[in-house]
């Protein structure tokens, strides 16, 4: 599947328009989106194309072929270069959805945190400002108008706040999800707009986030033989979470209080891992745990 869109590559790095649809989005815009410049080239289908590659280095590396290894990773580098040289517009500070610079979505730049495009140290500073106006911050109206990912793309903005060492905010990015029951949704819309409730999967990543990245519960180690229990609360002061395990069952209580968090963990036995609360590490094994941390 890779070669097929390796065939689609530019010199230059970046990926021109494929055949068929190229779905990125369920959004509704007057432009095409994905949208290309006068030479086909898309910066925001080429970021998708190096999070595929990125997760191709990696999964051959450990269990398939060096080769392809080492043929993934040349294609990756130059769409890495590409996607710097060509979409990164330093005017107005924002990766581009082409080359052109003239669209701009949160989906180029969210993935270009995740991607590790953009050089960490300007990773927080870009999601802060592309979603300000759902963390509260000043200057959401700065800058050139961004088509919005819909439901459906925020998994790719909880992946990138946790990436840039940011998971604190994931909570203030919630706010659509409140607004279900106001507008009369019981369970999860598929797009915004005139819709239903559809229990619709594609928006429900939430439930999953609520346990993996504000709980902090997830696997340490292929076949989830460690457990890596890291919170990210936010503004909560306290959290109750349990977590299903093929030896039993993960359950944690936190308490926030004058800066100190209390932590009760229970492990199931032969289960062990490790507690991680700013930047200092807990070892944890089977059984009761409390811990007071700062």
């Amino acid at each position: 599947m890779l070669d097929w869109f390796a065939g689609y590559q530019h010199p230059d790095g970046l990926l021109s328009k494929v055949p068929w649809w190229s779905f990125i989005d369920w959004i509704e815009t007057n432009q095409e989106f994905p949208s290309y410049d006068k030479n086909g080239e898309s910066c925001l289908t080429t970021f998708q194309y190096v999070g595929a590659l990125q997760d191709a280095v990696e999964l051959e590396g450990a269990l398939g072929n060096p080769v392809y290894v080492e043929m993934d990773k040349k294609r990756l580098e130059a769409a890495k270069k590409g996607l710097q040289s060509q979409c990164w517009d330093k005017r107005v500070g924002l990766y581009a959805d082409t080359p052109a610079k003239e669209i701009y979505s949160q989906h180029s730049n969210m993935l270009a945190v995740l991607d590790d495009v953009a050089p960490k140290e300007t990773q927080q500073a870009l999601l802060r400002r592309v979603f300000a106006k759902d963390m509260g911050e000043a200057g959401s109206a700065s800058g050139p108008a961004l088509i919005h990912a819909s439901f459906y793309f925020r998994y790719y903005l909880a992946r990138a706040l946790d990436h840039a060492g940011i998971a604190d905010d994931y909570l203030k990015t919630l706010g659509i999800w409140h607004d279900f029951l106001k507008m009369g949704f019981t369970t999860w819309p598929e797009q915004p707009g005139d819709t239903r409730s559809d229990s619709h999967a594609w928006t429900a990543h939430p439930t999953y986030d609520l346990l993996t990245l504000v709980a902090g519960i997830e696997p340490a180690s292929p076949g989830f033989k460690k457990v890596k229990i890291e919170p990210h609360l936010g503004d909560l002061t306290s959290l109750e979470a349990t977590y299903p395990h093929d030896k039993g069952l993960i359950h944690v209580r936190y308490a926030v209080s004058s800066g100190t968090l209390h932590a009760d963990v229970e492990l199931p036995e032969g289960l062990t891992g490790e507690f991680v609360w700013k930047g200092k590490t807990t070892a944890l094994k089977g059984g009761k745990v409390s811990l007071d941390l700062r």
